[in-house]
């Protein structure tokens, strides 16, 4: 057991040292005086007993959705219009807010136009092409018809010449009509014959022309469709959209003020899964063990206790902080608020240890690093011992070493 009174002794003595050393200078006094040997005690004190001590860590939080995205433009500009405000309630594709971009406005309507165009030139190229195939076509019907014709007439005139021959209708002369005959029909029909050649080159010259007109104007609209596209995703960088269901929980923007691109100017959390992020003092997080229950008071209901689990704790301390960051869950089946980025109070319940010394909070006073007590001796005098603690539930204190069952300690 160390008694701190002695060490206050030799720190006055040094100070009384050191400012003769100084020339003079004035230095502030001791924090404590050395301890009286003898007081007049009061009723408040308290005799060192036994007890058990369920630790509970005592941390502030911050309520977390699991899901939360932070809302950007991916181009700058100047805010035109907000359809959304937080509080709000979100519907996944929901428009949230515009800028204003009337080039970019322009330009989508004019490639609208120019597909619009394409679509109407492409539908009259069709139009207008198969009906030039179709006439085409029918002109080589007809001079197939001829042909067919021409061959059958030329038939029918050899027949008859060689029925009157039979008949010795023509006499000398039958020879000769025959020929005349036989050569008619072969002159009528290669003339039919080179006429339904012609029409069925026609025809498919109409076919590749049709195709080709087809072809091109199929590539016009798919052009044009493209661009229009491609205004059409301009546009879409000017709406900031909803990407999932959830609640606008923050935005931080006006209509009329400028934006950057892929800055945030707001937040939407899906409140449907949350979780507590808790700061806990380095001193204590050595304490902390993944599955340890834990209460959670929210700052807006405070009088509603919500039940959780300790389900990771940070390894790295926050930075620019002696603390570790927790998380906690809430238990299932508990209707917890929409309560996104408030603040809570949380109580974690820690290790029980049996049957160990304890003094209450208040019996314990700190001086630098140490940690003491105040007991009363023989003749009602106050000694300040340095203790070791352990575990605490808020109000007593486990003590380790320093002081001994049935002792009795000075309360402040």
């Amino acid at each position: 057991m160390r008694r701190i009174y002695s060490l206050k002794v030799f720190l006055l003595m040094l100070v009384f040292i050191t400012a003769g050393c100084s020339g003079g200078s004035t230095l502030a006094p001791p924090t404590f005086a050395p301890p009286p040997t003898a007081v007049p005690l009061s009723n408040t004190t308290y005799t060192v007993g036994q007890t058990t001590v369920q630790e509970t860590i005592e941390a502030r939080g911050r309520v977390t959705a699991r899901k939360e995205t932070p809302l950007v433009f991916p181009m700058e500009g100047t805010l035109k219009a907000i359809h959304a405000y937080v509080g709000d309630e979100i519907t996944p594709g929901t428009v949230l807010a515009e800028l204003d971009a009337p080039e970019l406005q322009q330009q989508s309507l004019d490639r609208k136009f120019d597909l619009n165009t394409a679509e109407v030139t492409l539908s009259r190229a069709k139009t207008e092409s198969n009906y030039a195939v179709a006439r085409a076509q029918a002109q080589y019907s007809r001079a197939q018809a001829t042909y067919d014709q021409a061959v059958l007439n030329g038939e029918m005139a050899v027949v008859a010449v060689q029925q009157a021959a039979e008949n010795d209708a023509c006499g000398s002369l039958c020879g000769v009509k025959l020929e005349q005959a036989q050569s008619g029909a072969e002159i009528a029909a290669r003339i039919a014959g080179a006429e339904m050649e012609t029409a069925r080159i026609a025809v498919l010259e109409a076919q590749t022309n049709r195709d080709y007109q087809t072809q091109l104007a199929e590539e016009r609209v798919a052009l044009a469709r493209e661009r229009y596209l491609m205004a059409s995703e301009a546009i879409s960088k000017t709406q900031l959209v909803a990407p999932f269901a959830g609640t606008l929980i923050a935005f931080n923007k006006q209509v009329g003020d400028p934006v950057e691109a892929y800055a945030t100017i707001g937040t939407l959390a899906d409140p449907s899964e949350l979780y507590v992020v808790v700061n806990i003092a380095a001193d204590r997080v050595q304490r902390l063990s993944v599955g340890m229950p834990v209460v959670i008071r929210l700052d807006a209901t405070s009088d509603q206790p919500y039940t959780g689990t300790v389900q990771q704790i940070g390894t790295q301390p926050t930075l620019g902080q002696n603390t570790y960051e927790a998380i906690v869950n809430f238990d299932p089946d508990q209707e917890i608020p929409a309560a996104i980025q408030m603040r809570a109070d949380v109580l974690i319940t820690g290790q029980t240890h049996e049957n160990v010394l304890v003094v209450p909070n208040r019996a314990l006073h700190t001086f630098a690093d140490w940690t003491y007590v105040e007991v009363v001796g023989a003749n009602n005098s106050v000694e300040q011992v340095e203790v070791k603690t352990g575990i605490t539930d808020g109000s007593i204190t486990e003590i380790v070493d320093g002081v001994q069952l049935d002792q009795v300690l000075l309360l402040p």
